[in-house]
């Protein structure tokens, strides 16, 4: 009953997590969040491969450019404010 980690769902729910958390951050930094989440999976086992490294690769492709994103639209949305 469990989802399936790699459907189309549940990607897009993890990727919309990021861009929201990143809005919510607003600040550049938090594009490095996912390299700290690696850090602290390293403990964790994996079946095949260890869930860190797992994230380390995916980071570059998914999670920094949802946050980035987030905070993208964040400070754009700020300026647009200021400016009316």
């Amino acid at each position: 009953t469990d989802p399936n980690p790699t459907s189309w769902w549940a990607l897009s729910a993890l990727l919309l997590f990021h861009v929201v958390v990143g809005a919510a951050i607003g600040r550049w930094w938090a594009i490095l969040l996912p390299l700290a989440w690696s850090a602290l999976s390293i403990p964790a086992e994996g079946y095949d491969t260890p869930v860190w490294i797992i994230v380390l690769f995916q980071t570059p492709f998914f999670w920094a450019p949802a946050l980035a994103l987030g905070v993208a639209a964040r400070k754009l949305a700020r300026r647009t404010a200021t400016a009316s």
